[in-house]
């Protein structure tokens, strides 16, 4: 819309009184969305603390050997476990990526690329995480660790580590 030669602009004068009440009617109040957003949060919080107790509960995993640790995994469970570990404990973190990328023990004596065929990026993606953690650990001077020893009637005593040096 164009303005003629003689219009002069008009402007909206508004005293302080009238901005500041805008201003507090303007002031952010949580919504619906906000609140459901938090809601979600936290019983997503609740439900991994409730897996995490049935978890232990079943299997008593706190308390197991680390072999013994690694034989409870089932299946799938613990074939993606043994790519995780692989990427963990090899001595660089590319060492460890190029170990699942050129794979020569899954499939015998085929080469294959375990990273793309299994889709094991979730793996890669946490080992670099754990691998960032340590860093931090090591950096910081501090132990993740708890040690702890288990007495199994007759049988020998097991020590047992949780965390990370």
């Amino acid at each position: 819309m164009r303005k003629r030669r003689g219009e002069k602009k008009t402007r909206d004068k508004r005293s302080v009184k009238e901005t500041a009440q805008i201003d507090e009617e303007q002031q952010w109040t949580p919504s619906l969305g906000s609140w459901a957003i938090a809601l979600a949060i936290g019983a997503c919080l609740l439900h991994g603390m409730h897996l995490a107790a049935l978890f232990e509960n079943d299997r008593f995993f706190s308390h197991l050997s680390p072999l013994e640790r690694e034989l409870s995994f089932r299946t799938e469970m613990g074939l993606y476990y043994s790519y995780y570990k692989r990427i963990v404990e090899s001595p660089s973190l590319l060492g460890g990526v190029a170990s699942i990328l050129h794979d020569n023990l899954t499939e015998y004596p085929d080469t294959i690329n375990t990273l793309q065929r299994f889709n094991l990026y979730p793996e890669v993606c946490l080992s670099v995480m754990f691998r960032q953690y340590r860093w931090c650990l090591d950096l910081l001077g501090m132990s993740g660790m708890k040690c702890f020893s288990i007495t199994r009637g007759d049988g020998s005593k097991v020590e047992a580590c949780n965390g990370e040096r």
